[in-house]
């Protein structure tokens, strides 16, 4: 190793040791970094293309959350179980850090500066706000990687760093969060047109490599992209309102949390106290990024803005992304409605992501400027001035608001103190900060002051308090006894709270290999959820529990929990046992996983809706899904015509028998004695094939959501397979890619090119 890349290593352990300890408690303490999304069953569950144990079946492996085609994630899960989740977690915080590290020292040339700059974007609030999102962190860790490489095209477009362009793009986009990817390279994008005009290759080849680079890495990942482009264009994620669309921006009327994380409560367990009474949600904390980061950033910025394009740009991606962030508090959201792409995705206080990544890298170039003493006293006391203001009267603003004086009784004084002594405490470090400073000993307590500045409030976020411990990965005896009765009748169960589940939670359904009509993610089939109303979280209304509604029992869900007791008086329900502060019962109405029926009738989704939720068809008659199917065309084939010699054989019985039931195959033994049609208590999707007696038939979309199949009199064998063709196109267009990009990289001619 050379000295010159001995500061890169340096970095890279010094972060590893920084946020071991940041996290000790919950990493030593023998819990996991999890606490409500479902990373952890992800992590811990086999690869699968559908998994009957998630929303009745659903194609997880086009889910791109679930990481699947991420290979940090096959490197991490082969270590222990006790650890390997955490230090997957763990290596997401350091890759940020680390490549904003790199990029950082490309612009100031100061390893001091451009770790700052790392520790401020890798322990931002958005960082620690999402511990809980696996994907969101891995998918933030590959920007700064994506924007170096970038940058490094732009003056030395060696294939090195067409090779690291690729692979950034490409591992963004696997790592699993469509929204931080489409973030990073919106402003990547634009990142490039800033620079094209000084670029040493000139403006027109400096893009078009870039462009090829972004391609193959997209390429690259076609074996993600495809199928969940197919799973999208029959999920809820197809259109958006712009109700949705606007939800969980920054609340503006909160600003104040940008610097009191917690001054409108959300922290009980901690010194902070009071549970959150803000008027929007308690996710505002996720604009916090320190006193000191933000007086570098504008130090940064007012040294640099007239001699680097890097800084002129990254302070103007900051005030843009920082104002859409905003949501609709402001009329350009409403224009960023109408934008392609940019309206599929909700939660744009994600775009703090921005924020913090270009708030650490204006902090870097202003802790280099401070080192050399390039501004002078006074152009420092205005900055400090100047934030002091802001913050003291956004603080002024809120404790006089009606709101803070009526619930803020709960809040210990800490929430407003601790800030306003680290705003203190950072307005003298910008202020008397000399060159003669310039030592080992307080660079290390620089670093440790900026660490606990931007600590004093992400050290108590939910990743803390929120955790579960390792023996979550282990089912109880309750679980194993319903794993047991559900296994031996192919029934589901379902819990009434979803992910908020006290009994069984769609990750510990997963883990344990228990069937569920429950699940948790953004990309549910839209028919599915309209069929059963269950939401992305999992939860469900009491209305399934009704007398006539059908829909558990579609559902083949003979085992439901709730938070609360249920009804029994109509017979429908049987208690079984109290788990905690949950009830469960046994569905005494439940249908098989698969059954005949002699009857289809033919109706509009609105109409079988009605139907299964009331047990009563439109002329007043009663619904009942044992003998009718529901079916939205007309099916031409005859049935319930006992004289036509082809469609009945009085010799046999009518039996179903399912001989084999897998995530991807489901084999079946049928005996009618008439045409009938077959219902399968599963999920209609795109990929699964049906065949009779060898023969391929035509899946038909029945009761709304699940699998119809006609069959002739007789015995028949069935067979059921998942064989996506978007898995096939995907893989092929990887492969290819990869291809090109070896080619690229090993051909003389690449390199001519580059040159």
């Amino acid at each position: 190793m050379t000295i010159k890349y001995r500061h890169y290593i340096i970095a890279l352990l010094s972060y590893c040791l920084i946020y071991a300890v940041f996290f000790s408690p919950v990493i030593f303490g023998g819990d996991q970094l999890f606490y409500s999304d479902g990373s952890l069953s992800d992590f811990y569950t086999s690869p699968q293309l559908w998994s009957n144990e998630y929303f009745a079946g659903h194609p997880v492996f086009a889910a791109p959350e679930k990481q699947y085609s991420y290979p940090l994630r096959y490197l991490f899960s082969s270590l222990p179980n006790d650890f390997s989740y955490n230090i997957f977690v763990l290596s997401g915080f350091i890759l940020t850090a680390w490549f904003t590290y790199g990029y950082c020292y490309r612009l100031s040339q100061s390893s001091f500066a451009s770790f700052a700059g790392g520790l401020t974007f890798g322990l931002s609030g958005f960082m620690m706000i999402n511990v809980d999102h696996l994907s969101m962190i891995h998918a933030t860790a590959w920007m700064p990687l994506l924007v170096w490489s970038l940058h490094e095209l732009r003056e030395t477009p060696s294939r090195l760093w067409f090779s690291l362009c690729v692979l950034a793009t490409a591992l963004s986009i696997l790592s699993g969060h469509p929204q931080i990817t489409f973030y990073t390279m919106l402003f990547s994008g634009f990142y490039v047109l800033a620079l094209a005009n000084s670029s040493s290759v000139g403006a027109v080849r400096y893009c078009g490599v870039c462009l090829v680079a972004v391609v193959l890495g997209l390429g690259l990942s076609a074996i993600e992209v495809i199928p969940m482009v197919e799973l999208g264009q029959s999920s809820t994620k197809q259109t958006m309102s712009y109700e949705v669309f606007s939800s969980y921006a920054f609340p503006a009327n909160q600003s104040a949390q940008l610097f009191f994380p917690f001054i409108y409560g959300g922290s009980t367990e901690s010194i902070y106290g009071g549970p959150f009474f803000g008027l929007a949600h308690s996710r505002g904390i996720i604009g916090s990024i320190g006193f000191l980061s933000i007086m570098l950033a504008v130090y940064g910025s007012v040294n640099y803005w007239k001699s680097d394009i890097n800084c002129r740009y990254w302070f103007c991606a900051l005030l843009i992304a920082f104002v859409l962030a905003l949501g609709d508090s402001t009329v350009f959201f409403k224009w960023a409605f109408q934008v392609p792409a940019f309206n599929l995705f909700r939660a744009h206080g994600r775009l703090m992501m921005i924020v913090a990544f270009a708030t650490a890298v204006l902090a870097a170039l202003g802790l280099a400027a401070l080192q050399r003493q390039s501004i002078t006293l006074f152009t420092r006391l205005i900055i400090v001035f100047g934030l002091q203001v802001l913050v003291l009267g956004l603080l002024f603003w809120t404790i006089n608001g009606d709101l803070y004086q009526r619930y803020s009784g709960n809040l210990t004084h800490w929430a407003l103190l601790i800030p306003l002594v680290f705003l203190g405490l950072s307005s003298l470090i910008i202020l008397f900060w000399k060159k003669t400073l310039n030592n080992k000993g307080l660079k290390l307590a620089f670093i440790a002051f900026l660490i606990l500045d931007l600590s004093y409030s992400t050290w108590y976020f939910p990743w803390r308090y929120l955790t579960v411990p390792v023996d979550f990965l282990q089912p109880d005896n309750h679980h194993i006894a319903y794993k047991k009765e559900l296994g031996e009748t192919n029934h589901r169960f379902a819990a009434m709270d979803g992910f908020w589940s006290k009994v069984l939670t769609p990750s510990q359904a997963r883990i344990y290999g228990i069937a569920t009509v429950n699940g948790y993610g953004p990309l549910q089939l839209s028919q599915y959820q309209l069929f059963s109303d269950i939401t992305n979280s999992g939860n469900f209304s009491e209305n399934l529990f009704d007398t006539h509604n059908r829909t558990l029992d579609l559902l083949s869900a003979s085992l439901v929990s709730s938070a609360k007791p249920i009804s029994t008086a109509d017979n429908r329900f049987e208690y079984i046992e109290q788990v905690g502060n949950s009830w469960v019962y046994r569905n005494k109405t439940v249908l098989p996983r698969a059954w005949l029926v002699e009857q289809v009738m033919v109706q509009d989704i609105p109409t079988m809706l009605t139907s299964i939720r009331t047990s009563q068809l439109p002329d007043g008659s009663t619904f009942e899904p044992t003998s009718m199917a529901l079916v939205e065309r007309p099916i031409n084939v005859m049935m319930n015509s006992n004289q036509d010699e082809l469609l009945s054989d009085s010799s046999i019985q009518q039996k179903v028998e399912i001989v084999r039931l897998t995530n991807h195959n489901i084999e079946l033994n049928i005996h009618t004695p008439r045409a009938a049609f077959l219902v399968l208590s599963e999920n209609y999707a795109v990929g699964w094939q049906a065949y009779i007696d060898g023969n391929e038939h035509s899946l038909i979309r029945t009761n709304v959501s699940l699998r119809g199949l006609v069959l002739a009199a007789g015995q028949h064998r069935v067979e059921l397979k998942y064989q996506p063709y978007s898995l096939l196109l995907g893989a092929s267009i990887s492969l290819f890619s990869l291809l090109v990009c070896l080619f690229i990289i090993l051909s003389r001619k690449s390199k001519r090119l580059m040159s």
